[in-house]
């Protein structure tokens, strides 16, 4: 399981830095002013970026993490979150909600808001998919090596 999570963080932080490595020259669309903590941390000709990102609820916990290992490599990018399920972040893009990225759970959110003129459509790209997975421990007793024997007797 620990293979899986670290597989999630390399992979979610490698997509990130991809996208948003075309945000140092540009200006995003929403800015904030820069924290006093923040200040310190960039030189004095970083403007203080702020990427307002939606996403899956189910990536909580990876995009935090990514984003605490982002401010090494970018400390004049705010990374702001907004975290539901992908029916309820395309409603409020929908009704105008800030988001500079968007991690859909689903290919149907992202084809509504394409449908609708609200993404860019040469920057939608597929990523991660979910699929389900068999773990047993290594010293396991339980005989369990396919989906196949959870439906027998030898799960107890």
């Amino acid at each position: 399981m620990k293979v899986k999570k670290l597989s999630s963080l390399v992979l979610g932080a490698a997509l990130l830095l991809t996208l948003l490595a075309g945000c140092g020259g540009t200006t995003a669309s929403t800015s904030a002013s820069p924290s006093p903590s923040a200040s310190n941390q960039t030189s004095p000709a970083a403007e203080q970026v702020t990427l307002n990102i939606s996403a899956a609820a189910s990536l909580t916990d990876v995009m935090n993490q990514i984003a605490e290992a982002y401010k090494t490599v970018a400390p004049n990018v705010k990374l702001t979150f907004t975290f539901d399920s992908s029916g309820t972040l395309q409603t409020q893009i929908e009704q105008g909600a800030p988001a500079d990225v968007f991690f859909s759970a689903a290919t149907k959110q992202m084809t509504a808001l394409k449908e609708k003129n609200l993404v860019e459509t040469d920057t939608i790209k597929n990523i991660l998919t979910n699929k389900v997975v068999l773990i047993v421990p290594a010293d396991s007793k339980s005989g369990l090596t396919s989906f196949q024997d959870v439906a027998t007797s030898k799960v107890k």
